[in-house]
C-alpha cells in the first residue's frame, strides 16, 4: 500500500483543521446569537419609545408653552414676600375689628406653605368675620390648621395656625 506524499497529507490536515475552527466560530457565533437578538430586540424597543416621544413632541405648540413659561415667571418675579402676607392680615383684622395679640410666621423652606400661629381678640362677629376673609386673600391661598378659642370676659381669645400657600415666598427684607 503505497501512503499519499508528505504535502497531500499537510494539505488534507490544514483542511481539517480549518474546517474544525469553522465549525467552532459557528458554534460561538449561534451561542452568541440568541444575547445579540436579546439586544437587538431591546434597542427595537427604545427606538420605537424615541418615535413615540418625537411624534408628541411635534404636536406641542411651542407658543403656548412659551405663554405658560412666562406667565409662571411672571408669578415668580411677583410673587409676596411674608411682610406682604402679614400686612394683609393685619388689615384684614383691622377691617375687622379684631386685635392682634400676636403673630408668629415661620418659613423654613421655601418649597412648603409658611405656617403662621397667631392669638387674636374680638367678640364673636368680627372673629367670624376674619376666619371668613382667609378664603379670599390676595396674597396666598390660606387653610386653617387648628383653632382654639377660649373666652376670657366679654372678650374672645382665638389661638390660630394657618397655612398659606404662594407661589414662591422671598424671606429677605
Amino acid at each position: 500500500m503505497k501512503l499519499p506524499k508528505k504535502s497531500v497529507m499537510i494539505q488534507w490536515g490544514s483542511l481539517g483543521f480549518l474546517a474544525l475552527v469553522f465549525l467552532i466560530l459557528v458554534r460561538i457565533y449561534f451561542l452568541n446569537s440568541s444575547s445579540l437578538r436579546n439586544n437587538i430586540h431591546a434597542l427595537e424597543t427604545k427606538i420605537a419609545q424615541a418615535d413615540v416621544l418625537i411624534s408628541v413632541v411635534g404636536k406641542l405648540d411651542s407658543k403656548k408653552l412659551e405663554a405658560e413659561l412666562k406667565e409662571l415667571d411672571h408669578r415668580l418675579e411677583s410673587s409676596p414676600r411674608i411682610s406682604d402676607v402679614l400686612e394683609e392680615l393685619n388689615r384684614l383684622g383691622d377691617e375687622n375689628g379684631v386685635n392682634f395679640v400676636s403673630v408668629e410666621p415661620s418659613s423654613s423652606d421655601p418649597q412648603k406653605p409658611i405656617t403662621i400661629r397667631m392669638e387674636i381678640d374680638g367678640t364673636y362677629e368680627p372673629l367670624a368675620k376674619f376666619l371668613g376673609t382667609l378664603d379670599n386673600l390676595d396674597t396666598a391661598l390660606a387653610r386653617v390648621q387648628k383653632f382654639d378659642l377660649k373666652v376670657e370676659g366679654s372678650i374672645l381669645r382665638m389661638s390660630l395656625e394657618i397655612e398659606l400657600y404662594t407661589s414662591k415666598v422671598e424671606t429677605a427684607e
